[in-house]
């Protein structure tokens, strides 16, 4: 079972009621959330941790809407939340994207394809700075890439061929 720090209880609400469907709405509150506690190194690091074990304990139909949560903080919020989600998210990833299907894993993709993408800068005005640009090191890019079998483009990987069978030996006795 999940610790949820007291001040993240209605944050893990907000995760929980995600469900299959990764409603604007609810992804958005909790990115907001989320930023409320990125100057603080202890509490963006729980909400990290609560939002991986999230992850990790969710049935397969509502991990996507999860990660749409988690990249929506990494482009949104970005700060402190980069280097801690990087920390972890390859093997949420691979874990979670082993144990999806058909429509889940091309969303998986899709989500794999906008981190390798390079970030457009928005054109400066001083009455909307312009928010942090993502960026992710190749190291942890690859993982994830591997995790989703996407090459380092961004395109699908063949499936791997089945296994060998076992081969069969025969040991011939006296000539």
């Amino acid at each position: 079972m999940t610790r949820v720090p007291p001040y993240l209880v209605g944050f893990d609400a907000l995760l929980l009621s995600l469900k299959d469907v990764p409603h604007r709405d609810v992804v958005k509150a909790i990115t907001e959330t989320a930023s409320r506690y990125r100057d603080s190194a202890i509490q963006a690091q729980e909400v990290v941790q609560l939002m991986c074990a999230r992850v990790r304990e969710a049935p397969p139909n509502h991990k996507v809407p999860l990660l749409y949560a988690v990249d929506s903080i990494l482009k949104n919020v970005a700060g402190r939340y980069i280097s801690f989600f990087a920390q972890r998210l390859a093997d949420i990833m691979r874990n979670a994207y082993s144990q999806v299907s058909g429509k889940d894993r091309e969303r998986f993709r899709h989500l794999a394809r906008s981190w390798t993408r390079p970030f457009k800068l928005p054109t400066y005005d001083p009455r909307n700075p312009p928010r942090p640009v993502m960026i992710f090191h190749n190291e942890f890019l690859q993982a994830v890439l591997a995790a989703v079998r996407l090459d380092g483009l961004g395109n699908p990987l063949p499936e791997a061929p089945p296994p060998p069978s076992q081969p069969q030996f025969s040991v011939g006795v006296g000539a």
